[in-house]
């Protein structure tokens, strides 16, 4: 479920006075697994890639987010490091909030907060059919 309807209007011109604009070069790493979840970044334009890496160093891509997302609502939401690496694709052009901003703003914004889950939800059922899948191979493909 893409989240392009995240936010309305009227929640980007809220978020425009109370975030700081930012700009992340093509490639450029918006933060790590394991850093701080201080921060939830909005994306104006551009993609970012949202990857963690296995003790052997492969990297598993688990979403791509695309203008109208969200990144790093979850460190926000629970107060816990980042979980995984945001990687921008592109020149990405976004709205950087601090975490007890971005909470407040849910609270205020329940629309917003049903959204939120709902997303949340659609990625959670995403990773449950892909552990399943990965689960139920043979033995080359688990």
């Amino acid at each position: 479920m893409g989240a392009a309807g995240v936010l309305t209007d009227e929640e980007w011109r809220t978020l425009e006075t109370h975030a700081h604009p930012r700009r992340f070069r093509h490639r450029q790493v918006l933060f790590r697994e394991g850093d701080p979840g201080d921060a939830v970044i909005a994306i104006r334009s551009g993609r970012v890639k949202v990857s963690v890496h296995t003790p052997g160093g492969r990297e598993i891509l688990l979403a791509v987010k695309e203008p109208g997302e969200l990144v790093g609502e979850l460190s926000a939401i629970d107060g816990r490091p980042r979980s995984a690496t945001a990687t921008a694709l592109d020149a990405v052009d976004a709205l950087v909030m601090p975490a007890p901003f971005f909470l407040e703003f849910i609270e205020t914004h329940p629309r917003l907060a049903v959204r939120l889950l709902q997303v949340l939800v659609a990625q959670i059922r995403a990773s449950d059919v892909r552990s399943a899948e990965r689960d139920t191979g043979d033995i080359t493909c688990r």
